[in-house]
Parts: C-alpha cells; structure tokens; sequence
C-alpha cells in the first residue's frame, strides 16, 4: 500500500463491498524537515525547523548532539537552541 501524499496521523479505515473497519491503532506519519533558518548560527542561537508532523516530538538533536531546549510551536514549526560543540549538523 502506498500512503497518499496528504495523509495525516489517523487510524486507518478498510472498506469492503459489505462492511467497514476502522484500527484501534493510529498510524503516524514520520516528521520531515523542509528547511532550517538560518543554516549557520553558533552555539546557543535559536534556529527555526520547518516541516511536517512535528507535534509530539520527544527529542532533537545536531549531527547526534542533543539540543538542551526546543519547542514545537505547532506541527510545522519547531524552534531549537544550537548545542555547544556542534561544528557541521545534517
């Protein structure tokens, strides 16, 4: 099955000739990331993440380095602080 572009977090229904049904399970859409701004900043600045399906985020982090604070402004929106030690990020 291919996920149709535009999908959200939701359960997921299957419909027969006769009946339908719905899972108990919801399927979640895994984030991704559309831009960064800005692309280069030092340590302890604020950066802004565009993208998809942000909301719920447990963690983040640098080329491996956890940031000590971000917040998920809404689900396209995080904003993040730059941990120290953080040389290149991707």
């Amino acid at each position: 099955m291919i996920v149709p572009a535009g999908t959200t977090n939701a359960p997921i229904t299957v419909s027969t000739g006769d009946a339908f049904s719905t899972s108990s399970q919801m399927f979640y859409v895994p984030a991704a990331i559309v831009s960064i701004a800005p692309s280069n900043s030092p340590a302890g600045s604020m950066i802004t993440i565009k993208g998809n399906n942000f909301s719920g985020a447990l963690g983040m982090s640098f080329n491996g380095t956890p940031t000590s604070s971000f917040v998920v402004s809404n689900n396209a929106t995080i904003g993040a602080v730059v941990p120290p030690g953080v040389l290149t990020a991707r």
